[in-house]
């Protein structure tokens, strides 16, 4: 699995985030909320592929969202 960060400029958003990954299957797209964030943890090499992958690539969430995979995030706190 690789770890990401989705950071959401606003609630609704990640809120509609949230909802669209509870009818998920977790085995494929593992997420968890959390404030102004949604963690998920693809399959490695798979994050364009699962149906959270999609979802996020959807034009509607691109002004809102910006996705870090966790090494990013622990570089940029070093």
């Amino acid at each position: 699995r690789q770890p990401y960060v989705v950071f959401c400029s606003e609630m609704a958003v990640r809120d509609a985030l949230v909802d669209a990954a509870a009818s998920l299957d977790p085995q494929e797209d593992s997420t968890q909320p959390g404030f102004g964030v949604v963690y998920w943890s693809p399959p490695k090499g798979r994050t364009l592929e699962t149906p959270f992958g999609k979802i996020l690539g959807r034009a509607e969430y691109k002004p809102t969202t910006t996705t870090r995979n966790l090494r990013t995030l622990v570089k940029i706190l070093r």
